[in-house]
């Protein structure tokens, strides 16, 4: 299956109707949001935790997601 990686504010409201788009169009979606690492995925939708104010930081955490469940690019 394709998956798409959408990098969303924890803010951003219009994160479901991506994800809504893709299903539909058979690509599975993973989100990274800046969020509290420390939170047990409050919003249920598995998105890896990041802190854009800390772009090298995010990087190496997309990366080593990327190294244990790969995406299309």
């Amino acid at each position: 299956m394709t998956r798409l990686l959408i990098l969303a504010s924890k803010l951003g409201y219009q994160t479901r109707s991506f994800a809504e788009a893709a299903r539909a169009l058979d690509v599975e979606v993973i989100f990274a949001s800046d969020r509290c690492h420390q939170l047990e995925d409050p919003w249920s939708d598995g998105a890896i935790a990041l802190h854009f104010d800390r772009p090298e930081e995010a990087a190496r955490r997309i990366v080593a997601q990327l190294l244990v469940r790969p995406w299309t690019a």
